[in-house]
């Protein structure tokens, strides 16, 4: 992972705006996954500046939602929360949908962990709709491996909160979608 970390972080220095960013997102996945998330919001931070300051609009979605989860590595609740709602006003206008789909399926992610933190009833209902929303989005975008990721999440969160027949459903929704495609994906990763 290391060796990963280091030859990628020679592209930090290109003078191909684009590539920083990009470069910045996947370390800041490196980061986040290795244990270290500080350094993944400094990237992830500097790289937010660059993309508005070169008005790279489609960048700051994607940025916003990897800041939000490395927030919650670190437990920082009430930061994830502001970025999120700076996520809520920009993914209206500026988002593909696929995007959109993850911005809110990190919400649920978001609202999901926070139940299971502090049971309260508020949270389980903004994860439960934003999971629809993310399930509805993914059923349109026709990405299956994502799908499937959502349908084990939600049938695992929907447990917890005590909707048997719900998560009845979503359960054999991820299995069919397991069956028909075997590979997993982590959508954090994304």
């Amino acid at each position: 992972m290391q060796e990963k970390i280091e030859s990628m972080s020679d592209m930090l220095n290109s003078f191909n705006v684009l590539l920083r960013i990009r470069t910045s997102l996947v370390l800041s996945q490196l980061y986040s996954f290795s244990g270290t998330p500080i350094q993944a919001i400094d990237l992830l931070t500097a790289s937010l500046e660059l993309a508005r300051a070169h008005q790279l609009h489609n960048f700051v979605p994607m940025i916003l939602r990897r800041l939000v989860y490395a927030q919650m590595l670190l437990r920082k609740h009430e930061v994830a929360l502001q970025l999120i709602e700076q996520l809520e006003e920009i993914s209206i206008s500026r988002c593909p949908r696929l995007e959109k789909g993850l911005i809110y399926f990190t919400k649920f992610d978001y609202f999901a962990k926070r139940y299971e933190e502090t049971n309260q009833k508020q949270f389980s209902e903004d994860a439960l709709r934003n999971m629809l929303i993310a399930i509805s989005i993914f059923r349109d975008t026709q990405f299956p491996l994502i799908e499937k990721n959502l349908y084990q999440d939600a049938a695992h969160f929907i447990h917890r909160v005590g909707k048997q027949k719900l998560r009845n459903r979503f359960a054999e929704l991820y299995h069919r979608l397991n069956r028909q495609y075997l590979k997993n994906l982590d959508w954090h990763m994304i």
